[in-house]
């Protein structure tokens, strides 16, 4: 479950960091960060939690910023593609698949200035940080949740039955914030 939601947020990170990417310089800093993180192999869930809250709070204070978010797309870029090797992808499809997310958004960015506006990018980072952070203490939470229902477990009982309709309920509320919250920016 975890390597699923590290997985979504690295994508998304990348292509949301990716839409602040203007020049040749940050492109290519985007580009060997990547290869650096997709060399290195898949970090823990709260590692990759962590560098996208540091992102995305960082480009939300200092929006001017290019070096932030082309590192921070490039990371997250490679977290992506350690994801798709584990679900089975061979490992150069699976960069080229991976890096193709933020170059794409790269170019679309640069072509179309109504793909990614001051106001989407910012909702976007808000999510992003919120994800991130719910990434970064989620395994504790969990194992703490599991040790406390092992240490109570009935004859018969299932362990982890109670989780799965909590972190549904999470889930489902976080996706009606989110869509709550861009009806109500959109005035």
């Amino acid at each position: 479950m975890f390597l699923d939601a590290t997985g979504l947020l690295a994508v998304s990170a990348s292509a949301v960091f990716a839409s602040a990417v203007h020049t040749r310089r940050a492109v290519t800093v985007m580009v060997v960060a990547f290869f650096l993180s997709a060399a290195l192999g898949l970090p823990p869930g709260g590692v990759v939690g962590a560098v996208v809250l540091l992102v995305a709070a960082g480009r939300l204070v200092w929006p001017e910023s290019w070096l932030l978010p082309a590192v921070g797309a490039g990371l997250c870029a490679g977290v992506w593609s350690g994801v798709l090797q584990s679900y089975g992808v061979w490992p150069a499809a699976a960069w080229m698949l991976a890096a193709l997310v933020p170059l794409s958004t790269v170019k679309l960015a640069a072509e179309r200035s109504r793909f990614a506006t001051p106001a989407v990018v910012d909702d976007a980072l808000v999510g992003l940080a919120a994800c991130a952070a719910v990434i970064v203490v989620a395994p504790g939470v969990v194992s703490g949740w599991w040790s406390a229902q092992a240490m109570n477990l009935e004859a018969g009982m299932r362990a982890g039955a109670a989780l799965d309709g909590w972190v549904v309920a999470l889930i489902g509320m976080m996706m009606v914030g989110g869509g709550a919250h861009s009806l109500w920016r959109r005035g």
